[in-house]
Order: C-alpha cells, then structure tokens, then sequence
C-alpha cells in the first residue's frame, strides 16, 4: 500500500464527492490504523471501538462508512459485531497511457541512485508531473 497514493486519491474523489466531516475523519482514523498496524491487508475493529476513535456516533459511523464504500475507498465486510475493513487503491495505482499500458512518472539516474541524492531541477520536474496528475494548489 502506498500511503500517500491512497492520501491523493482520497482528495481527488474528495472533490468530486464532497465528502462530510465525519467520512473524512473516518477514512483518516482507518488509515492512520492502517499505519499504526504496519499496513495488514485487513483490519477488524467494532463499530463501537471506531466510533470512539472517530468520536462520532455509531449511526454518523456507519452511515459515513457506506458513503466511503460507495465511492471506493474502503472495502467493509461486517460479520456479527466485527467490521472487517479495507483501504482500496484505485484500479490502476499508476498513471497509464490513452492505450494501458503503464506510464513511469519519473526514473531516477544512475548518479541518483549510487549517492541518493537529487538535483534541484530534478525536484522542480517532479513536483511539475505530480502538480499536472494532481492538482495541489501549490
């Protein structure tokens, strides 16, 4: 899981959905989890559990809950009194083609590589393809 893949696809859907204060919170209590729990590729936690950590009721919870199912940003599966979650990634996790097939955004130089270290320009040239795939405001 990337986590700043899922951070970008939340805001871009987040400007097509409008997503309320309790969906953002949500999806930020379950990928801040996420992290705290070193990325397993499922997580089982109560509605009420989540609701606390969320600070939102239960109802709030899970009707912000199947807002962000819907659109994609989480898979949930509900058994009994768990609740089974999954942070989904876009269907392609990276920039395609008009054709499919896979577009590398940047490729470090062989230099880059060896030493780790990148030229300033190389940085500008970065932040311009992620400022034209998402739009920062920036």
């Amino acid at each position: 899981m990337n986590y700043l893949h899922l951070i970008n696809r939340f805001w871009q859907l987040h400007e097509q959905h409008g997503f309320s204060a309790c969906q953002c919170t949500l999806y930020f209590c379950l990928l801040n989890l996420a992290n705290r729990m070193r990325w397993p590729e499922r997580m089982e936690i109560s509605d009420s559990q989540l609701a606390i950590r969320s600070r939102f009721s239960i109802n709030a919870l899970r009707s912000a809950r199947e807002t962000l199912r819907k659109t994609g940003l989480i898979a949930v599966e509900v058994v009994r009194q768990q609740t089974t979650y999954r942070l989904t990634s876009s269907p392609t996790s990276s920039p395609t083609s008009a054709n499919g097939a896979e577009v590398t955004l940047y490729k470090k130089t062989k230099n880059e590589k060896q030493n780790g270290s990148t030229s300033f320009s190389k940085l500008q040239e970065r932040l311009a393809l992620v400022g034209s795939r998402y739009d920062t405001g920036f």
